[in-house]
């Protein structure tokens, strides 16, 4: 009976862990400018599997953001090149993804993440059990401003741990 009842709990905690809406500010009720002598950077996240995996967000090798289902995130870069990676916790199965981007100062950048997961097979281990392989795709991939402001209009709301300056590694306000 014991088991039955953990069993329950598991399924219902699952189903319910991904039915979470992210609150924030809507695209149209943030202004978003880059700072002197710096490029915004401005990433984004339709429905993208696994759902209930946050995206950590690096910059050279630096967290400086988290990115859930349906948010956006806005963060300020030095002018020059930068590796912008989309880190995924090694429990949703996920390949990481990144891009390398050349920045001009005073510019908005747009990038979109995107995962997917399929079912692409099933397997039997003669005498031992049988289980079910998976295809895990993950991108990064810069977008066309309009594309992505009308994308980013549709599904998401500003999220984000802060805007951090990726050298300092402090708040900016």
């Amino acid at each position: 009976m014991l088991s039955r009842a953990i069993i329950l709990s598991l399924c219902i905690f699952t189903l319910t862990s991904c039915a979470v809406k992210p609150k924030g500010p809507s695209y149209s009720e943030v202004t978003l400018a880059a700072k002197p002598n710096q490029a915004l950077v401005l990433m984004y996240r339709t429905l993208a599997k696994p759902y209930s995996y946050d995206v950590d967000v690096l910059v050279d090798e630096e967290r400086v953001e988290i990115l859930r289902d349906n948010t956006f995130v806005a963060f300020d870069v030095a002018a020059g090149k930068h590796v912008i990676k989309s880190d995924w916790s090694v429990f949703s199965g996920q390949h990481d993804s990144q891009i390398e981007l050349e920045v001009t100062a005073g510019e908005i950048y747009y990038l979109a993440v995107d995962a997917d997961t399929v079912m692409s097979g099933y397997s039997v281990i003669p005498g031992v059990t049988g289980y079910v392989e998976y295809d895990h795709t993950s991108t990064t991939t810069l977008i066309d401003p309009v594309k992505a402001i009308t994308e980013i209009k549709k599904c998401c709301v500003k999220y984000g741990i802060s805007i951090i300056d990726p050298k300092s590694m402090k708040k900016v306000d």
